[in-house]
């Protein structure tokens, strides 16, 4: 297939979802100015992509087969509701964003994420994904469901016809798949890797415009350009399985739940609710996660009741967005592959210590190795102890709490897992940690420009009276 014909099928298919994204935005942003709009296309594309994705598998579940008339009916509703609901409404006024000076290090970080941007995205036209996974169940299951529907032969066990792996995972990423070869006419695999680097790329620049606000462009763009720029970034960018999109979606969660618990912005909370939402349709270790994440901000945040309020009612909706298909599984006796019962007996696990200390040191190596990450995790941590000792408050120890949660949820899994270790940590130990890493990764500016402001302000009150 030619270049061409993958660039007009990721067209066709990215197109529609940013258009989408923007009528869902349009009401928060109506009264912006074109450059502001315009600065919101990732968080569009990544709002439109969890949006119409969402409800066309829940529409699966209900035995509609996921081909593209339901994606032009179901990108056509959205669009016209979110742009009906802002025409309806009054236009506000919004207080010009702050727009720090852009001094020459800030210049520089920003042309090289867009520099390594596009080399990404370039590879990408070059390449099928190395996973194997994307061929023996990803894309294959979304094949069958676009033709087949939600088909009990090929979903469920127990039939003549081989079912395929990993039942239990939900079907967003396998309907996003199927839908994307289809619209590039041929099965190139190819057309994975640009659908993958696409979605990175809308995720970092979703990460600067919800960043920007709070983070000067010379603390933001060289944090942005180190996660870009992570070689384990760009290998798992060319894998093509769903542990990419599935970490992009829940560090911008918890990114989005930050912001809303710490400044009180709406829209966060929203994107929280529609990035949460789709966490929970890509992998089944969506939902351990997000409510795993969810309880430290909780145990962080604790005294803004009202807004932690806020954040648990968008965490049930998405849970209840994703309703359909855990309703639809549990129904059937689709079970996750790591059994809880075993997971949580005392007894099982303490006959089994080894393998929690194996998990420990594989994982912790992919964590803090600079060959894999730039110690983008080293870096989030000390920033976190400098400020929260500087600040006297330990809430801004929230990222490393984050970090260490996330980096033992995987080793008890690991820990009451029954299949091999040695094959499970090959396989699958680089790609788990990757929303730790990502979520780790956001926090750097972040805690960079609160490090900055409070030394400024230290200085400030040492040349006082």
């Amino acid at each position: 297939m030619s270049y061409g014909r993958l660039l007009l099928g990721a067209v066709e298919l990215n197109g529609p979802l940013l258009a989408v994204g923007y009528a869902l935005l349009a009401t928060a942003l109506r009264g912006r100015r074109a450059a502001t709009w315009a600065s919101y296309a990732g968080v569009a594309l990544l709002v439109g992509a969890a949006a119409v994705f969402v409800v066309i598998c829940s529409l699966a579940v209900l035995g509609v087969r996921p081909g593209l008339a339901a994606f032009a009916i179901v990108c056509a509703l959205l669009a016209a509701a979110g742009g009906g609901l802002a025409v309806s409404l009054a236009a506000r006024r919004h207080a010009p964003l702050e727009r720090p000076g852009w001094a020459p290090v800030s210049v520089a970080a920003a042309t090289g994420v867009a520099v390594v941007g596009a080399l990404l995205l370039a590879n990408a036209f070059r390449s099928s994904p190395r996973l194997d996974d994307v061929w023996g169940f990803w894309l294959p299951r979304g094949l069958a469901l676009r033709e087949l529907g939600l088909d009990h032969r090929v979903f469920l066990p127990g039939s003549d016809i081989l079912p395929f792996s990993h039942l239990d995972y939900p079907l967003w990423w396998s309907t996003l798949l199927s839908l994307d070869v289809r619209l590039t006419g041929s099965l190139d695999l190819r057309a994975v890797s640009v659908e993958l680097a696409v979605l990175v790329v809308a995720a970092v620049a979703a990460a600067a415009r919800l960043l920007g606000p709070y983070v000067r462009p010379a603390l933001l763009w060289p944090g942005l350009l180190l996660v870009l720029a992570s070689p384990e970034l760009h290998r798992q960018a060319q894998g093509g399985g769903a542990d990419l999109p599935l970490a992009g979606y829940l560090a911008l969660f918890v990114l989005c739940a930050a912001l809303w618990l710490g400044r009180g912005d709406r829209l966060a909370l929203g994107l929280a609710l529609a990035f949460g939402a789709a966490a929970l349709q890509i992998k089944t270790e969506g939902a351990p996660q997000l409510l795993v994440f969810s309880a430290v901000i909780t145990l962080v945040a604790w005294r803004q009741r009202q807004r932690l309020l806020g954040l648990w009612a968008a965490v049930a909706g998405a849970f209840a967005l994703a309703a359909p298909f855990l309703v639809w599984r549990q129904a059937h006796g689709l079970k996750n592959d790591i059994s809880l019962a075993h997971a949580l007996s005392p007894s099982f696990l303490a006959d089994r210590t080894d393998r929690a200390a194996t998990a420990a040191r594989a994982l912790g190596h992919q964590l803090v190795s600079p060959r894999d990450w730039l110690l983008l995790v080293p870096l989030a941590v000390l920033l976190a102890v400098a400020v929260a000792a500087l600040e006297r408050d330990p809430r801004w120890l929230a990222p490393p709490a984050l970090v260490g949660v996330g980096y033992a949820f995987w080793i008890w899994a690991n820990w009451g897992d029954t299949m091999d270790l040695q094959f499970r940590l090959q396989t699958s130990g680089s790609r788990v940690v990757v929303p730790t890493v990502l979520i780790a990764g956001l926090a750097v500016p972040l805690l960079a420009e609160r490090l900055a402001a409070s030394e400024r302000a230290r200085r400030a009150r040492g040349r006082g009276p």
